[in-house]
């Protein structure tokens, strides 16, 4: 499949023939050739170019991909592993394949970062978003894994695949991004279909939003479990699978931004209590469930997420996206980093301060209790 022709976005035509030149705005005897664009630049998609895109179409595939997307989450951990095995291939080759050709269509890294922007946003702004596009399912991760052979497996196999596996995702996409101007600014899709690879690329999206969605809904299905102390996950999988499909049909992906915004800044303070408890508090050395008698509320973490949240807010200056609120709390790197510390350090505080010296309950710990 050929190349769509694009203009990057110092200016640069890029074509299926890497014949790269100026392209002449407002020139009146302009026409498109096969492989042009409109002077503007702009990348132009026909919607209606295979004569799908209409509300019914459209609700059939959300019907349709949230049903299968379901199913793989309803069958439990075996169906995710075996979606993964064939997604993580596929997502990765063509993720490598994506910044080969925009690096050359942007004459290298050095023409990468000679670029400029178009948006408005800011760097700790980004940083919130797409710290919300992976934070929930970062506090999610011990339901994974307790699926390892050991604990070293559990603890390798995270930092790997949160660190390098999604770092390599996001890497992928920001590139592409980066170098050309497409419409939808910054969709995915169409980046790839002007690099050439409208086809494949179509296969690793359906498979890289497939392999998030079945594990959004068994983490719900996990969640809503213990929440309930219920011993089956199935009905609250469904529950969540087809909450996310009402939500699909709906339209909510017009408001993906805010809230990743809204889960960048209010879930990190949630991950500062739980790393705080188990570096600082438990100190890496934690007891068998069996073996702990818990307290009704924790009252310590309670104040420590809200204390996170509110440095969160005062950070990023808004309570949601649109309800705005003082800004007096610097944060270059973002409303996500400041939360996470403030409760860090909130939850280190109150525990050594207040529950160990029987302040304020805590859990009990049988003695001579055997340690993970």
């Amino acid at each position: 499949m050929g190349r769509r022709g694009c203009r990057r976005r110092d200016g640069i035509r890029a074509d299926a023939g890497g014949d790269d030149r100026q392209i002449a705005v407002g020139r009146p005897d302009w026409r498109p050739g096969p492989q042009e664009v409109p002077p503007t630049g702009t990348f132009k998609s026909d919607p209606h170019g295979f004569g799908v895109n209409t509300p019914t179409f459209t609700t059939a595939l959300i019907l349709v991909w949230g049903l299968l997307h379901l199913a793989t989450a309803y069958f439990g951990y075996e169906g995710m592993e075996t979606l993964s095995f064939v997604a993580v291939p596929i997502l990765v080759a063509v993720g490598l394949l994506s910044i080969f050709i925009a690096l050359g269509d942007a004459g290298g890294v050095s023409g990468l970062f000679a670029g400029t922007g178009t948006g408005e946003m800011g760097f700790a702004a980004a940083v919130t978003i797409v710290v919300g596009t992976f934070i929930s399912g970062g506090t999610q991760a011990p339901n994974w894994a307790r699926f390892a052979a050991s604990t070293r497996v559990g603890f390798w196999a995270g930092l790997i695949a949160f660190l390098v596996g999604n770092g390599f995702l996001f890497l992928s996409g920001a590139v592409g991004g980066a170098v050309y101007d497409v419409t939808p600014a910054g969709d995915l899709y169409e980046v790839l279909a002007a690099q050439g690879l409208a086809a494949i690329g179509l296969i690793a999206l359906i498979l890289n939003i497939w392999t998030t969605n079945d594990n959004a809904a068994y983490a719900f299905g996990v969640a809503g479990s213990e929440a309930f102390t219920f011993d089956r996950k199935r009905p609250f999988i469904l529950a969540g699978g087809g909450i996310g499909i009402v939500l699909a049909l709906v339209g909510a992906d017009s408001l993906l931004i805010p809230w990743l915004s809204t889960l960048g800044q209010y879930i990190p303070p949630l991950g500062g209590v739980i790393i705080a408890d188990f570096l600082l508090c438990w100190r890496m050395d934690v007891p068998r469930m069996e073996d702990v008698e818990f307290t009704g509320v924790r009252w310590i973490a309670i104040l420590a997420y809200v204390v996170g949240a509110i440095v969160a807010i005062l950070t990023a200056g808004q309570f949601i996206p649109g309800v705005a609120a003082p800004q007096v709390v610097p944060g270059p790197a973002g409303a996500s980093l400041n939360g996470l510390t403030a409760a860090f350090v909130v939850h280190t505080v109150a525990y050594y301060g207040l529950e160990e010296r029987g302040l304020l309950p805590g859990h009990d710990v049988e003695t001579g209790a055997e340690r993970l």
